[in-house]
């Protein structure tokens, strides 16, 4: 007799998305990428509402949080638009190098990835703006040159 496996919706989302992730590898990147504008002050994502995208996330945020204990405070924020259907997103780069994803209309958090270096100074350079030369974005892009070394970015 044959066992039944039930998955929930959110469970198969991710086998899925793995599948297909395994097969693209790490040649996929979003076909629209535009910095419109940096907001002159970080947002705070303390009290931000979640999406279920960032829920079916769970393992990914739980990594984070075991690997590098806090992604840090919020530094810089960008209004990005990705021709996403939802509309216009704000990335937010943390002290830590991670890059939090919200959308602009509801605010809601969508996601986060650990953050390489050149993923950081796309920002700058999609803006036309000359990359920071200071000791916080210095540190920043050392966190960055870190989740690198320790793979937190395939996570």
């Amino acid at each position: 007799m044959r066992k039944v496996i039930r998955l929930t919706e959110s469970e198969l989302r991710r086998i899925v998305i793995g599948a297909v992730s395994e097969v693209i590898g790490e040649t996929f990147q979003r076909s629209s990428f535009n910095v419109l504008s940096m907001l002159s002050s970080p947002k705070k994502l303390s009290n931000a509402e979640k999406t279920g995208h960032w829920n079916d996330r769970s393992n990914r945020v739980a990594s984070y949080n075991k690997k590098a204990k806090n992604v840090g405070d919020s530094l810089y924020s960008f209004v990005v638009d990705t021709q996403h259907p939802n509309g216009n997103e704000i990335h937010t780069i943390t002290e830590k190098a991670f890059i939090i994803i919200q959308n602009e209309r509801t605010g809601k958090v969508v996601t986060i990835l650990a953050a390489r270096p050149a993923q950081i100074t796309r920002y700058w350079k999609n803006l036309g703006k000359p990359i920071p030369n200071d000791s916080t974005f210095n540190l920043v892009m050392k966190f960055a040159e870190n989740n690198v070394s320790r793979g937190l970015n395939n996570i």
